[in-house]
């Protein structure tokens, strides 16, 4: 919510564009990573050693 807040304001939007080069944020759900999380299950992608 604050990030969201932070973007209402056209100096956020610049901060947020200078730093990390994105536009914007978009609302998510999490069923949206469901495709994702099936790609680290067909390749096997072992997460936690990602974590390392």
């Amino acid at each position: 919510m604050a990030v969201k807040k932070f973007l209402s304001s056209d100096e956020g939007q610049d901060i947020f564009r200078n730093i990390y080069s994105v536009e914007g944020l978009v609302d998510a759900t999490d069923a949206d990573y469901d495709p994702l999380r099936e790609m680290i299950r067909a390749i096997e992608l072992d997460t936690n050693r990602l974590l390392l």
